[in-house]
Order: C-alpha cells, then sequence, then structure tokens
C-alpha cells in the first residue's frame, strides 16, 4: 500500500501536467478562417452607415475565449478617435430556443461604446464575411472596403497586447499600419466545442 499510494499520486500529477501542457499549447492555436470578403458583400442583410467607418464582430454567444475579445474591444473603443459603427454577430442555430442565446457574453457585447448586437441565424452571415471563429473583427472603410481582418486577442481566452489589436487600434486612431490582418483566437462559430467551453457547460445556462 505505501508504494501503491505514491505512485497513484505520481501518475495523478503527470497526468494533470500533460493535461495543463496540451491545453496551453490549445490556447496559442489560431481558429480557422474562411473566405474573408475583400469588401462589404452586396447580398448582406446587415446594414453600414456610409458616414463612418463599420466594425464588425462574428461571435458565438457561448464561446468564453469571446470575453478576451470583447474585453479588448471595449478598451480599443474607448480610445479611438473616428467615428465608427458596431455591430456584434452572434450565431443562433435554426432550431434553438428563443433564449439559446442569453448570456453574459451577449450582456457584455451589449456594454461595447455605441454598439448594434444582433443575431446571425446559422451563421449565414458569418460565412458571407468569411468569419468561422469566434471573434474575428472586421473593419470597414466608408466606401465598404476592409482595412483590417482578425483577431484582436493574443491567445484563446486571454487578453493583452496582440499585433491584431494594436493594428486596429492604430488604424481607428487615424494611422496607418502595414499589418492589416492578424490571426483569431477562439471557438468554431457554429460550434463552440473547445475545453474552455466543455468547463462551463455544467453551469449553462447562466442563473
Amino acid at each position: 500500500m505505501r508504494l501503491v499510494l505514491p505512485g497513484a499520486i505520481g501518475l495523478w500529477l503527470v497526468a494533470i501536467c500533460a493535461a495543463f501542457a496540451w491545453l496551453m499549447r490549445y490556447d496559442a492555436v489560431p481558429g480557422s478562417v474562411g473566405k474573408v470578403v475583400h469588401s462589404w458583400p452586396s447580398d448582406t442583410c446587415l446594414t453600414r452607415d456610409e458616414t463612418r467607418l463599420s466594425l464588425l464582430v462574428f461571435a458565438h454567444p457561448r464561446c468564453p475565449c469571446t470575453r478576451a475579445t470583447l474585453s479588448e474591444l471595449e478598451r480599443i473603443l474607448a480610445m479611438a478617435e473616428v467615428d465608427v459603427d458596431v455591430c456584434v454577430c452572434f450565431y443562433r442555430p435554426r432550431d434553438s430556443a428563443p433564449d439559446w442565446h442569453d448570456s453574459d457574453i451577449w450582456d457584455q457585447a451589449e456594454r461595447l461604446p455605441g454598439a448594434r448586437v444582433q443575431l446571425d441565424l446559422d451563421g449565414q452571415e458569418a460565412r458571407r464575411f468569411g468569419a468561422l471563429t469566434s471573434g474575428h473583427v472586421l473593419l470597414f472603410a466608408r466606401d465598404g472596403t476592409v482595412l483590417f481582418d482578425g483577431g484582436v486577442t493574443p491567445a484563446r481566452g486571454h487578453g493583452g497586447p496582440s499585433q491584431g489589436g494594436e493594428a486596429l487600434q492604430a488604424l481607428l486612431r487615424g494611422v496607418e499600419v502595414p499589418v492589416r490582418q492578424a490571426a483569431v483566437y477562439g471557438c468554431q462559430i457554429t460550434e463552440a466545442d473547445c475545453p474552455l467551453c466543455k468547463q462551463e457547460k455544467r453551469q449553462w445556462p447562466p442563473p
């Protein structure tokens, strides 16, 4: 018994370390990207204010990774020096309950300065714009051309400085930047099933 217990504890510690290392690697793996548009699509149902820049965010309302994206956007928008129209599009399956999208992540999006928050049934708009990963941000010029395409976090579910965040912040301050694309870190928009999501499933729906 004296030999079994230390051995079991050792195996348990090895398993914990291995799982932690895998999760750390997973956090650093970018999400998928579709064929992103170069200009505002003519067949979209989303509206655009041609007098302002347009910022679109495509997200999954149950993806924990998206909290970091919204936190970064809140910080970036607070420092914006140009007028920007913000719209957050949340995925909702066609056959889901009417309140399926209700979450603290939806509430967080509603707190973004001047943001409109709306549903994207079956992710049709996300696919139309080429966004496959929750947290994909697109910034459009007044003429409808894409100024920025990508994510604004350094890893899945982690805030802080990132190439995408710094590029978007500069563009919203009227500064030209050489980099206008960045990796998107998050869950798949139409099937948010990453380890972070699984950890929260036991707590869904929120109280």
